[in-house]
């Protein structure tokens, strides 16, 4: 029961806006999580709108895009992405977890029920739990 206590509060907690930490501004978190979880590159500023394959064409050609111009401004969208980064994997690894737990539960559950039925046909056999009828001499 426990463990189902935990999937319960975990997937109301995921449906709920997550932290990514103090630095954000709300609602910033949760828009780079989204590019972080299609596995997208994150855009930076003055490249929303733009796709990816589209903005490293654009670099490729020698354009510098304005916000990779500065680096305090780098410094903070890393430290930002970082953060998001961080959280994404420990949400990942707690799934990871509440799956393994709960495949671990399951062949519990299943190993407990053979031995259950293995009891009571042994036990509808005659009360036997060898299998075997009773020698008579």
């Amino acid at each position: 029961m426990f463990f189902l206590t935990v999937i319960n509060s975990f997937s109301l907690t995921s449906s709920l806006q997550i932290s990514y930490g103090g630095a954000l501004l709300p609602g910033e978190g949760a828009a780079i999580a989204q590019f972080v979880q299609q596995n997208m590159r994150i855009p930076r500023r003055g490249e929303i709108g733009w796709k990816a394959d589209e903005i490293e064409g654009l670099e490729d050609q020698g354009y510098v895009m304005s916000g990779s111009r500065h680096k305090r401004m780098n410094a903070i969208r890393l430290r930002k992405e970082n953060q998001v980064y961080s959280a994404e994997e420990k949400r990942a690894l707690a799934l990871i977890t509440i799956e393994e737990r709960q495949q671990k539960e399951s062949k519990i559950i299943g190993d407990f029920r053979q031995i259950l039925s293995s009891k009571l046909h042994a036990g509808e056999g005659g009360g036997n739990s060898d299998g075997g009828g009773h020698a008579s001499n």
